[in-house]
């Protein structure tokens, strides 16, 4: 089985502005204002890995898929045991957790069956959405075919449009990786400032003692 994600509608902005990041820099002239947005957006891509969540919103399709449809049953991504989904319905406790929180909404649910026809499912029918819980979950109510090509769900993630939706020692972890990305310019090691992995340490997403970012 494979889980890949998809960004279908990037965040329309950075979680900190070119302002302030000059600022945090004490960088007075405008020159470097495109470095300083790569290191910006690179701080922040860098944060969204680590904690397993999305900043500002940003709609994000998650598709999951059988390495061989002809052979494999499709199974549940979540904690605990992995069980077949299709040959049964779904007890209440089984749920689909959707990678990169906080989830706001769930826009688009569907799969395709070996025979090609894409199938979207109903909302409060066939199934059902918990933004409250972390990741977000999806929690599907009827049996799908035994076999499939793929099952996707499109899903609107992060903490809002605004930077100052954004959890301020998150900000502050991206000012500290942009400030090393901009001073070191690559002659030192990738390793993160401490003083960031300790601000990023509870926003970090872990479930079952699986993280939902890298290591």
């Amino acid at each position: 089985m494979s889980l890949s994600l998809r960004t279908v509608t990037p965040a329309a902005a950075l979680p900190v502005s070119i302002d302030t990041l000059r600022a945090h820099l004490r960088v007075d002239s405008l020159v470097d204002d495109d470095v300083i947005a790569i290191y910006g957006q690179a701080a922040t891509e860098w944060v969204e890995s680590i904690c397993g969540r999305a900043l500002i919103s940003q709609t994000i399709c998650a598709t999951l898929a059988p390495d061989n449809p002809q052979t494999v049953t499709p199974m549940v991504w979540g904690p605990g045991p992995i069980l077949p989904l299709w040959s049964l319905p779904l007890l209440p406790s089984r749920y689909l957790e959707l990678p990169r929180a906080p989830l706001q909404s769930v826009s688009d649910v569907r799969y395709v069956p070996r025979d090609g026809t894409e199938v979207t499912l109903t909302s409060g029918t066939d199934y059902l959405v918990s933004t409250a819980a972390e990741p977000g979950r999806v929690m599907l109510a009827t049996s799908l075919p035994p076999s499939m090509q793929r099952f996707s769900i499109t899903y609107v993630a992060g903490y809002g449009s605004e930077p100052a939706a954004v959890p301020a020692a998150i900000r502050n972890a991206i000012l500290l990786l942009t400030a090393f990305l901009y001073e070191q310019r690559g002659d030192a090691g990738g390793e993160m400032p401490r003083a960031a992995e300790m601000l990023l340490a509870p926003f970090r997403l872990v479930s079952f003692g699986r993280s939902y970012g890298v290591s």
